[in-house]
């Protein structure tokens, strides 16, 4: 369709698909991918330490996450999940989502297809580069990721 958008005329009109090249800039280390490659990772921490989903991928490779769910194992509580990433300086964590509840019986979307997120490795230490996950009671929350390995 071809139409004129004027600086304040902003809408939901812009697809994701629209973005890719400006996505693609802002990450030079993927414009020239040659591999996609599907991955899926589940976790049940053990108690309510910080535990590890999905390491920094490897130099030059990018992890997209196309999904993350937290699922409630227990058939009469809810429990608190808390997902963060750990950025490249390998100290700072910032959250997803932080103590959300999860009903008994039930999953928790955290990260869906219409938002996924990229992790890049360790060199670049003001991006993202690991998942790492928290439960409020060990072996309640079992926490899944399906993510792409782009190198």
């Amino acid at each position: 369709t071809a139409y004129e958008i004027y600086q304040c005329d902003w809408s939901s009109d812009v697809c994701s698909s629209d973005l890719i090249e400006d996505i693609i800039m802002a990450a030079p280390n993927i414009v020239a991918l040659t591999t996609i490659k599907p991955h899926c990772v589940s976790v049940l921490p053990a108690n309510t330490s910080r535990t590890s989903l999905l390491a920094a991928p490897t130099t030059g490779h990018v992890h997209k996450i196309n999904s993350l769910v937290a699922a409630n194992l227990d058939a009469s509580t809810a429990y608190n999940a808390t997902v963060e990433i750990l950025m490249g300086d390998g100290t700072t964590y910032n959250k997803l989502a932080s103590t959300i509840s999860v009903p008994a019986n039930s999953s928790l979307v955290v990260i869906g297809k219409d938002n996924p997120i990229y992790l890049v490795d360790t060199s670049v230490t003001s991006e993202a580069t690991a998942l790492h996950v928290t439960s409020s009671t060990g072996s309640k929350i079992q926490f899944t990721c399906s993510y792409d390995e782009i190198y």
